[in-house]
This record gives C-alpha cells, structure tokens and sequence, in this order.
C-alpha cells in the first residue's frame, strides 16, 4: 500500500497564520510607497506649474499672472478676488455667471500657452469636487486643478520678491475642484483700478481703497494632509519640495519659526486646518508676504 501525504489542519491553520502576519506588515508598507508615488507625481506636477510661470514672466516684463478673473463693463473695472475661475475659461454656459473674456487672465488660464497641459494641475490620488453644470455650445473639457497660487502674487514684480526660495508660488488645495481654479490667500480687491501687494501692514494698493482694515484673507477649514502629514508647494524660484504640516496635531502651533513654514497654527487629527499664522498690523498671512526678509 503506498500512504498519501497531506497537511494536517494545524499545518494550515500555522501557514494561515503567517499569511496573515506578513499581510499585517506588508499592507501598510504598500499604501505609504503609494503615498509617496503620488506625491512625486503631485511634485513633478507643480514643478512644472513653476516652470511655466517663469516662462510667463520673460513675455510679460517680469510681471506674474493674475491670481484671480477681472471685470471690465466699460465703467467699472474689478477683480472676482474670492471666487473661482473656469478652467478651461468659458466652458459653463453663461447663464451661471462666468464669462471667458474674464476667465481667461487668472492664472490657470493664462499659463497654460506655456505648460500645455492641463492634466499638470491635478493633485494625483486626491478626490475630486464634480461640477454638474452644462457646457456652454462648442465646448465639451473641463479640467481638475488641486493647486493654488498666492494671491500676494497677483500681477507683482518678480524681482521685488525677496526671499524667491522659501515664497510660495502655488501651493496644494484641498481637493481637485473640477473646472474650476482658486487662489489662497487672497487680497480684498474690492476697489477701482488695477490691485497689488504692498506690505503687511498696508497690504493692498488700488485706486478707491482707503486704508483698509480688512484686506487679505485666506481658506479655513481646508484638509491640508493629502499626502500623509506633508503638502507640496512649489516656490518664487520655482524650485519644488513637499512640506510637513500640522506642528501640534489638535493644537496650537509654535507662534515661531513654523509661521515660515507652515500657513496654520492648527490642524485637527484629520488635517483640517484652522487659525492662520498673520504677521502686521493688518493681519496678513506670513508665510505669503512677497516682501518678507526672514
């Protein structure tokens, strides 16, 4: 008789067992390298926003793009400082209230001639606000952006920045918001004639603004933690890397040095951030002063 050879049921149950173990310890070593891919992804993205950027500025004498959509009736000329603008510009129908003729100039428009590619404004791996509105005639795109520009950037001087390493340029939003791009901060343009930056203490000059108390602001609430605890930004220079967010997870951040690092003082255990860091009399966010020297 030849005997048959089998596993018993504690073989199995053993070799089960360190499936299940190596499982335990492998999986989260796979979602942190999926992690990481997408943020080299994310990275290579907003370098590459940079990189157009600085190509922009050689074609309009040094000066950076518009943060944000204007309007000109003839009469009136303004900014639409805290709303968003369609990317691609004029896709929505026109009854929703946005024209392509003022789309056009915000910043993930006006870049695009020189980083020609939409697709460069996503942030790989993080969801997607879906827009459900109609298309306008002709039109049939509407791109994802998850970046924003510094609105302490809008229409300034390159080199009147000065510390062009460590200023944000574009920095990561929340989520991919689909067709539509913002900038964060922003200054309150709520006057006449062509707004700029001026200083953290006088934040914005623009004809028909007195002295304003309340001039900048910025999105509260926002998850900051797309990839782990880090962000990607991508500075003046155009050099990109990611950063570390949330100091003290659930609490109060050091008033220093993380103000020039990091745009909250609070984040919850989630990433959702809270309490900007501000610096001058008019409590302008710090860390995106374009003419701070430390």
């Amino acid at each position: 008789m030849k005997r048959s050879k089998a596993f018993t049921l504690i073989e199995l149950l053993v070799v089960i067992a360190i499936i299940a173990i190596l499982a335990a310890i492998l999986f989260p070593v796979f979602a942190q390298a999926k992690v990481a891919a997408k943020k080299t992804q994310a990275l290579s993205n907003i370098k590459q926003q940079g990189t157009a950027t600085m190509i922009y500025l050689s074609d309009y004498d040094d000066k950076m793009p518009s943060s944000y959509a204007t309007y000109n009736s003839g009469s009136s000329f303004g900014y639409w400082y805290s709303y968003a603008a369609t990317v691609p510009a004029g896709w929505p129908l026109a009854s929703y209230g946005y024209i392509e003729s003022e789309d056009s100039i915000q910043w993930a428009n006006s870049t695009e001639p020189y980083r020609k590619n939409y697709k460069m404004l996503e942030m790989p791996g993080v969801s997607k606000i879906v827009t459900s509105w109609t298309f306008a005639a002709g039109k049939n795109v509407k791109h994802s952006v998850g970046f924003s520009m510094n609105g302490f950037l809008s229409n300034y001087d390159h080199t009147a920045i000065g510390l062009v390493s460590e200023l944000p340029l574009y920095w990561e939003d929340d989520e991919n918001w689909e067709g539509f791009a913002w900038a964060n901060p922003w200054l309150s343009c709520y006057g006449t004639g062509p707004c700029r930056y001026s200083s953290m203490n006088d934040c914005n000059i623009q004809a028909g603004v007195a002295n304003p108390s309340f001039c900048t602001n910025m999105w509260t609430g926002t998850k900051m933690f797309n990839y782990g605890q880090t962000g990607v930004v991508v500075f003046a220079d155009s050099s990109a890397k990611s950063r570390k967010y949330g100091h003290k997870i659930g609490a109060a951040a050091p008033a220093t040095p993380a103000h020039k690092t990091d745009p909250y003082r609070a984040y919850t255990t989630a990433g959702i951030s809270s309490s900007p860091y501000y610096c001058g009399t008019k409590l302008v966010e710090c860390i995106f002063m374009p003419d701070r020297t430390e």
